[in-house]
């Protein structure tokens, strides 16, 4: 079967929009509870204070609390606003390969590509380092002949606070980590893609289905606290979209819907 959905990248814009449109509600509101509570403001005289007896005390202290609360709500609704457009920026820059994405397994070829090639570079730039036997010259040309510019290979030749020149050996861990753990998304996804979708299931009165690249529990009801509590700790989260309690496909995904949809009471 395909991986991925089809309208991944119409969701993501969606989704992008939502949050900026929501943002710009936010800013508007927290406007407007300023707004109001200088309006309200600007009838006190300048420092005023509260009469104490007065006939006007009573009005002058439900003033001030409603100034307090409209100030507080405007910058409730201004952080809010600034929370919302971070996460719309962290969306619209976020480039993270996502498995709905059709495109995941050639986008993480691309990519484990490129650290493996990083990889073979520090590699050999450190064997030549290490050729070089201390001659800090002739280590600095043989790496301008990798392809390092002057200043880089100067940078690598100059000791660090734990006196390591060239690649630390961290670095190629870190890579050699990274390139394993795309590897096996990678064979996660083929494997997906190999298979033909689950057909639907009922367990006394739950459905389980395979849709939208996820596995979906639809209930005939709210579950119990016990249960949406299982289904949590399982990695289902509930879609308002779908209907459904769903997570990412997988054989323990399937395992997982039946025991709980077989611990519903009919």
């Amino acid at each position: 079967m395909e991986i991925g959905r089809a309208d991944y990248q119409e969701r993501r814009e969606a989704k992008i929009e939502r949050l900026r449109e929501r943002a710009a509600d936010k800013a508007i509101e927290a406007q407007k509870e300023s707004e109001r509570a200088h309006k309200i403001l600007s009838f006190i005289p300048m420092g005023q204070p509260i009469l104490i007896g007065h006939h006007s005390e009573g009005r002058h202290r439900r003033d001030i609390g409603r100034i307090d609360s409209a100030f507080s709500r405007a910058y409730a609704a201004g952080e809010e606003s600034k929370h919302l457009e971070a996460r719309a920026n962290a969306a619209e820059s976020n480039r993270a390969i996502s498995s709905d994405n059709p495109d995941a397994i050639d986008l993480l070829r691309v990519k484990l590509a490129k650290i493996e090639k990083s990889r073979t570079f520090a590699i050999s730039a450190n064997k030549a380092i290490r050729s070089a036997k201390g001659d800090a010259a002739k280590a600095c040309a043989a790496l301008q002949a990798l392809g390092f510019t002057e200043g880089q290979a100067a940078d690598l030749l100059a000791p660090d606070f734990a006196g390591r020149i060239g690649i630390p050996s961290y670095k190629l861990t870190n890579w050699s980590s990274e390139a394993r753990r795309i590897k096996q998304r990678i064979e996660a996804l083929e494997a997906t893609s190999a298979r033909e979708p689950m057909p639907e299931e009922k367990i006394v009165a739950v459905t389980i289905q395979e849709q939208d690249n996820r596995v979906q529990l639809l209930f005939p009801g709210k579950p119990s606290d016990e249960i949406r509590a299982r289904l949590r700790s399982n990695g289902f989260r509930w879609s308002p979209t779908s209907g459904a309690w769903q997570r990412m496909p997988s054989a323990w995904a399937w395992h997982v819907a039946r025991e709980i949809a077989k611990a519903v009471t009919p």
